[in-house]
């Protein structure tokens, strides 16, 4: 009889172990989604700040240049940021790439080389105290790549980021656009350059 006790006893201690086991793995999952939707809402509301700050600088090229430009650097950081940690402490298979950065380095100027190719040079934004025309090409390319991703991670039922994208649709979505370097950015601009 005495066994038949311990049994009992061991029984319930394993069955209340795993009500509890089940319980934590069920908050866990809970706030894993909680902070993958924040990360995806985040991203979402950084990316169309930036769209906003390009806006910005194309309709008014002359107006407040290097404030403009300086807060279009700022939201492009931000996006960095939360793409990076995101992938760092949200979920690791959100992929980072340095896009946001590079764009932050065009509008900064850049000279650089590639394969001893010809180099690539880029001027600074609001040099002269205005957005030139070859500027205002520039920012329109990385609206249209920052609206590309706006587009597909919006969603007509919450009117904007859909909270029920997958990781792998996340990385669908952003990978194409922000894999690109920068060599590819300026290329992209020089044939649309011409083509004008």
């Amino acid at each position: 009889m005495n066994m038949q006790k311990l049994k009992n006893y061991a029984l319930v201690l394993l069955t209340l172990v795993l009500v509890i086991t089940c319980y934590n793995i069920y908050q866990n999952n809970l706030e894993y989604k909680r902070q993958y939707q924040t990360f995806v809402n985040h991203f979402y509301f950084s990316i169309n700040d930036a769209i906003s700050s390009i806006d910005n600088l194309v309709n008014y090229p002359n107006g407040n240049v290097d404030v403009n430009l300086s807060r279009l650097k700022e939201r492009l950081q931000k996006v960095d940021y939360i793409l990076f940690y995101g992938s760092f402490f949200v979920d690791r298979e959100i992929y980072y790439y340095k896009y946001f950065e590079d764009m932050q380095f065009m509008i900064n100027g850049l000279h650089l080389t590639v394969n001893n190719r010809a180099p690539v040079e880029v001027a600074p934004f609001g040099e002269d105290g205005i957005v030139d025309e070859e500027e205002i090409l520039y920012l329109q390319l990385m609206k249209n790549d920052l609206e590309q991703i706006l587009n597909g991670l919006y969603s007509e039922e919450t009117r904007q980021e859909n909270p029920h994208i997958t990781i792998k649709e996340f990385n669908r979505i952003v990978t194409p656009i922000v894999t690109k370097s920068i060599s590819e950015m300026v290329s992209q601009h020089r044939y649309k350059n011409e083509v004008k």
